[in-house]
């Protein structure tokens, strides 16, 4: 088998088949999200992100196909779905309500949740250029600011 300069096995590059195709879409139909149904056919999610990219900036061929196939079926999971939902809010409202909250949350969400706030860092825009040694000593630099902001102490060097 043919190395990499790492000295690591080169991988075969897995194609596009007519089987990988269906296995994909079939598991994609069942309501899984793409990298569960990527792994569930043998394909690295990486891979089958790439396959989606190709598919998207050509017209024809067959990554084109491998999108559409994965679109159609994202898209039967979702209306098999909501017809679950309205078929179970004919006889219990809540799923009706759930259905309406998620779709026009803007009108139908509950209007009582909290909202939360999150605290972000600003990451240091000149760690661009910069050594692994220096790097290191600026992210325990950063760690000492955030605990002494958090603790309102003063951490030693």
């Amino acid at each position: 088998m043919a190395k990499k300069p790492s000295g690591r096995p080169a991988h075969r590059p897995i194609t596009i088949t007519p089987e990988i195709q269906a296995t994909i879409a079939q598991a994609l139909e069942q309501g899984n999200y793409r990298v569960a149904a990527f792994g569930y056919a043998g394909v690295a999610n990486r891979t089958g992100v790439r396959w989606m990219q190709r598919g998207k900036e050509e017209t024809s061929g067959p990554f084109f196909e491998f999108r559409k196939a994965v679109l159609a079926a994202e898209k039967r999971a979702e209306i098999k779905a909501v017809g679950l939902i309205m078929k179970a809010a004919e006889s219990d409202p809540k799923h009706a309500e759930w259905w309406l909250s998620h779709r026009w949350s803007e009108r139908w969400a509950d209007k009582s949740r909290i909202k939360a706030e999150v605290k972000t860092t600003r990451v240091d825009e000149r760690l661009d250029d910069i050594s692994t040694e220096a790097l290191i000593a600026r992210l325990k630099e950063l760690e000492r600011e955030i605990k002494d902001e958090e603790t309102g102490e003063t951490v030693p060097s």
